[in-house]
């Protein structure tokens, strides 16, 4: 009876500890709360057989915790946990649960903002090819459309955080709705394969919208534009998806059948050594929280100060060095790990109430590097950033994070900012030419 209680009592506890060490890193935003309503429908039990495969996931990613301090791993520890123990007290599950986790975590918005970049410049550039057979005037300057009527900028919407993370939610209720009907559970390359529909079936939504909204001129802020944004999302997007799940789970290589005698219970029993094990795990887990909660993580380790003539050097309190003056404004921030996240300006001077207008790539010689216009209330900052060690410059995030995991290379990034964009290249020209040759 008390170990009945207890398993119910161990995840009520890890809800509670996350809940307060994570609540400045989770973003309660729409995507989140209609993840935790999915989750429900994807807690969808496979097979009355307990399990421990989530259980090394669980003591590697809480020991990693304590070397190095970073909400990602506490909610990586978290959510494997959790999985470990309903897993261990109720039956094996699907792996939808898990995904869900990933998809409404900061993680999932951090990298689908980063690595689709390059898309979404590329998907401006396809929709401004499509749109000059109506219009031969029609230019793709980095992520805006240049048309007679104006500039029309393709902002994070299209192929970034919203509208994937909300694809990728509703992706996972989609699978476990067909797959309880069905009597089958999903496997693993059924789920990629359903992973990569999902994200080329955004791509094509992402594209119809943008060529829509700029073809009818339908400003950005205005009940239209989120109308034609929500119409392709279910069209192009949700609707198919739909129908290719339902039509996936007639297929074995994609779904494998389920038989469940509801009347038999788990069938391993646990002993004293493992309900000890198991709270010991969480009591570690419930330490972890707590440190978390009184010792903030730091984002990066201080970089030492770079004296340049004429900036004035300050450290920052988050480990920045920001070299300052007259003209021009720098950041510089070192990434202590390959799986660092970097905060880019598009991240870091949003969270300041700046809007990003006309990101480009731009090239001189073998150096690449972006930049764009931030906006505040008509006054604008022109900014550019990449990152680098001493050995290698580049955009590329797959570059710099290989070479630091191979490596052990020590990047940081580089943001500079101008008032006007003569300050802002001059600036990048003298750092450039004083500071390592690009590889």
């Amino acid at each position: 009876m008390f170990y009945k209680q207890l398993k119910y009592i161990l995840l009520i506890i890890i809800g509670v500890i996350s809940a307060i060490a994570l609540r400045e890193y989770l973003l309660l935003d729409a995507t989140f709360f209609l993840g935790i309503i999915v989750l429900y429908f994807t807690l969808n039990i496979d097979e009355k057989t307990s399990s421990n495969r989530w259980v090394y996931g669980t003591i590697f990613c809480l020991i990693s915790s304590f070397f190095i301090p970073s909400y990602t791993l506490f909610y990586l520890t978290i959510i494997s946990s959790f999985m470990w123990l309903f897993e261990r007290f109720f039956g094996r599950q699907n792996p939808l649960p898990f995904f869900v986790f990933i998809t409404i975590s900061p993680l999932f918005k951090y990298l689908t903002n980063v690595f689709t970049f390059d898309i979404r410049l590329a998907l401006t550039s396809i929709a401004a090819r499509t749109l000059q057979v109506f219009d031969p005037s029609v230019l793709a300057a980095g992520n805006v459309i240049q048309t007679k009527n104006g500039d029309w900028q393709i902002d994070e919407a299209c192929v970034g955080v919203s509208m994937l993370g909300l694809s990728f939610i509703l992706t996972y209720f989609f699978i476990a709705h067909h797959a309880r009907n069905a009597q089958k559970r999903i496997l693993l390359r059924g789920l990629f394969f359903i992973f990569i529909a999902s994200f080329l079936l955004n791509l094509l939504a992402n594209w119809v919208r943008i060529v829509t909204l700029v073809f009818l001129k339908i400003s950005p802020h205005t009940g239209g534009h989120e109308a034609i944004g929500l119409l392709s999302l279910v069209i192009y997007n949700l609707l198919p998806l739909y129908f290719l799940i339902k039509k996936s789970v007639e297929f074995t290589w994609f779904f494998k059948p389920i038989f469940i005698n509801e009347n038999i219970f788990i069938k391993s029993k646990d002993n004293v050594q493992s309900i000890v094990f198991q709270c010991f795990i969480v009591i570690l887990i419930v330490f972890k929280g707590i440190d978390l909660t009184i010792h903030k993580p730091q984002m990066s380790v201080s970089l030492q100060a770079t004296n340049k003539a004429g900036f004035e050097t300050t450290i920052m309190a988050d480990g920045v060095c920001r070299l300052k003056n007259d003209s021009v404004l720098i950041y510089l921030k070192n990434l202590n790990y390959f799986f660092a996240t970097e905060h880019s300006p598009m991240i870091c001077w949003k969270g300041s109430g700046y809007d990003f207008q006309k990101i480009e790539k731009i090239k001189q010689g073998d150096f690449e590097f972006y930049t764009g216009i931030l906006e505040k209330n008509g006054a604008k900052i022109y900014a550019a950033w990449w990152f680098e060690s001493d050995k290698i410059r580049t955009i590329e995030q797959t570059k710099w994070r290989w070479a630091a995991l191979r490596n052990g290379q020590n990047f940081k990034l580089v943001n500079i900012n101008a008032s006007n964009p003569k300050a802002l290249f001059e600036a990048v020209l003298n750092w450039t030419n004083s500071e390592i040759p690009p590889q």
